[in-house]
């Protein structure tokens, strides 16, 4: 009887071993992950006056290859007021499309945030995904800023990602700080890339040492310094981009009074028109067309409905002045622009009605009706003004020569991969599978034996 008693033991609890072992099996084959990929709120915390202006950024710590993100933020409405959303830096070396998404002040919601590497790609290093330009209103309080429908994807699926969110506190004291003498002014535009200094004068009203700090978004460059008193205070920075809009947060706080004051500001660098070198006109026995022109500089992903503008040049080799013409490439063209010099720019501005893919051409002429040939066209993506557009995957692809990157990419701002979901679909019904088989060849091993000789009692 003993023994009888064992054996039924014994083949129990090596089911409940086996059991025990698939549930583990299916939990590690569901959840395999290399690690923990973070998109938090840089600064997680952060004080600011009512009425201020300052900056948070969506920044993302990558544990494997990504190639494109999405989120949505949540914020109390009655204590800030989101006025933009900028594209970051984290896929800065590659051609990105960047939906800055919708902004509702009324109910504290930005939505549709998502950006993607156009093409072949991928990044393993930290970054920002997007900076949000933020201001307080005139009521006191904290705000917690809250990130929800956050993901990143790489070339197929959807991959494991923890969110940080962070918190603004907004208080009505009044500021014991003056700022002036900014360097580069407030909203400047054409801004040198060659800059390397960022420069404010900074002064405490009751002339006590104050710690103060210089960040940037995107990043080119910080400082900062501690128990210090009023005068000039500089941030080296590098690796400026042509037409690159910068923001540079500058935060003090009394050390004293333990009070915290932040200003924003920003400043956009000039856009490079790439000219050819001067040519060397010679005397001509007889007129020649201009130069073919080059190929318009502008955006490329741009929105439906706003004017953009395009630029370009040429020049003529009998030195004659010049004039353009740009074809749109919706069956639109440009009316002719003045005559100019030789080999200086032209800009052209132009808006697109519906979403879909243009190839803008430009044509020069000289004053006697000699034309030059068609550009080099750019080719250019026009998406709804909400960032939808029915041939999004068809944008991506255009933009891949190959298509095999981006071909089996499903990115959907609304709902997780569908591929992602299948592939562990497909674990799970392996893994019962193979339970039940288990438990077949287990139960026909027990009536084999319960067949044979039966055991002694």
């Amino acid at each position: 009887m003993f023994l009888k008693c064992f054996y039924r033991k014994t083949k129990i609890s090596f089911i409940f071993l086996l059991i025990s072992f698939l549930i583990l099996s299916s939990f590690v084959a569901i959840s395999k992950s290399d690690g923990l990929n973070t998109i938090s709120i840089d600064p997680a915390c952060q004080n600011v006056s009512t009425d201020e202006c300052f900056i948070i950024n969506i920044y993302c710590v990558p544990s494997e290859p990504i190639k494109a993100f999405e989120f949505a933020l949540l914020f109390d409405a009655s204590l800030l007021q989101a006025e933009s959303v900028v594209k970051g830096n984290i896929f800065s070396e590659y051609s990105v499309f960047f939906n800055s998404g919708l902004i509702d002040n009324g109910k504290g919601l930005i939505t549709q945030v998502y950006g993607f590497i156009v093409g072949d790609g991928n990044v393993t290093t930290p970054g920002v995904l997007a900076s949000i330009n933020f201001k307080a209103t005139s009521n006191n309080g904290i705000s917690n800023i809250t990130l929800y429908d956050a993901g990143l994807t790489n070339e197929k699926n959807y991959l494991l990602t923890v969110t940080n969110n962070g918190i603004i506190a907004v208080d009505d004291i009044n500021s014991a700080f003056g700022f002036s003498n900014t360097h580069p002014g407030n909203n400047s535009i054409d801004v040198s890339v060659d800059t390397t200094v960022l420069s404010i004068d900074i002064y405490n009203i009751d002339n006590y040492p104050f710690y103060w700090e210089i960040a940037t978004s995107p990043f080119i460059g910080n400082s900062s310094g501690f128990n210090e008193y009023d005068g000039i205070k500089t941030c080296n920075v590098s690796d400026l981009k042509y037409g690159s809009t910068y923001h540079w947060l500058v935060r003090c706080k009394d050390i004293v009074t333990g009070e915290w004051t932040n200003k924003t500001y920003l400043f956009t660098t000039k856009i490079k028109i790439f000219a050819p070198s001067p040519p060397q006109y010679s005397e001509l026995d007889e007129n020649v067309a201009p130069v073919r022109p080059l190929m318009p500089i502008g955006e490329v992903f741009i929105k439906e409905n706003i004017l953009y503008e395009y630029s370009s040049l040429s020049y003529d080799l009998n030195n004659d002045k010049i004039r353009y013409r740009f074809d749109w490439g919706d069956g639109t063209v440009s009316g002719w622009s003045e005559y100019m010099p030789s080999n200086l720019p032209v800009s052209m501005t132009h808006s697109w009605t519906h979403s879909s893919t243009y190839k803008i051409k430009v044509v020069a002429q000289d004053p006697y009706g000699f034309n030059s040939t068609w550009s080099e066209p750019l080719e250019i993506f026009v998406f709804g003004t909400n960032g939808s557009w029915k041939g999004l995957m068809h944008a991506i692809d255009s933009a891949n020569d190959t298509g095999a990157v981006n071909e089996n990419l499903v990115f959907d701002i609304l709902d997780k991969d569908i591929s992602d979901t299948d592939t562990h679909i497909t674990e799970s019904l392996f893994l019962i599978a193979l339970f039940v088989g288990l438990i077949a060849v287990i139960f026909a091993f027990s009536k084999k034996r319960n067949n044979g000789t039966p055991p002694p009692s």
